[in-house]
């Protein structure tokens, strides 16, 4: 179980990270493609438009890049020219990276409570061990693999 887990967080990573080099240029160039491919497949603007229900004007803006098409616009562009377009999930950060960062917030906020009856009693910990306390309750959320982390 452990090594699937290994392949699959290595194929998540690449994806995002593919994911993440893409997403500017796709943003950027998804109105040239859109050219490249209607004229690779010898087909006017107006035939785009009658095969996709996108008006010629929307077409042209989009390819010279004056507008930003949305995610359905794109679709039916391409539908109209027999693609279908595929997306990747694109993150900053890898999914490990999001667990851990959730698990802390998770972990420091059940430890307010403690931390606030703790100072009424007089024994508030300094605050290095209150990071440590932290940090134990964040790693001991993270290898219980529960889903409580999210719960905030």
């Amino acid at each position: 179980m452990r090594r699937q887990l290994g392949a699959e967080s290595r194929l998540i990573n690449a994806i995002l990270q593919k994911g993440r080099g893409l997403k500017e240029q796709w943003i950027q160039e998804s109105g040239a493609l859109l050219r490249l491919l209607r004229r690779r497949l010898k087909m006017t603007q107006a035939q785009l438009a009658k095969k996709s229900g996108i008006p010629q004007t929307n077409i042209a803006n989009i390819e010279s890049g004056k507008k930003r098409a949305t995610l359905p616009t794109l679709e039916k562009l391409f539908a109209g020219m027999g693609f279908r377009l595929a997306l990747l999930p694109v993150g900053e950060k890898n999914p490990d990276e999001l667990i851990k960062v959730q698990a802390k917030k998770a972990a420091s906020n059940s430890l307010q409570a403690v931390f606030g009856s703790m100072g009424l009693e007089d024994q508030m910990p300094t605050a290095r061990k209150m990071r440590e306390m932290v940090e134990e309750e964040s790693h001991r959320l993270i290898q219980s693999e529960t889903s409580r982390i999210w719960d905030e």
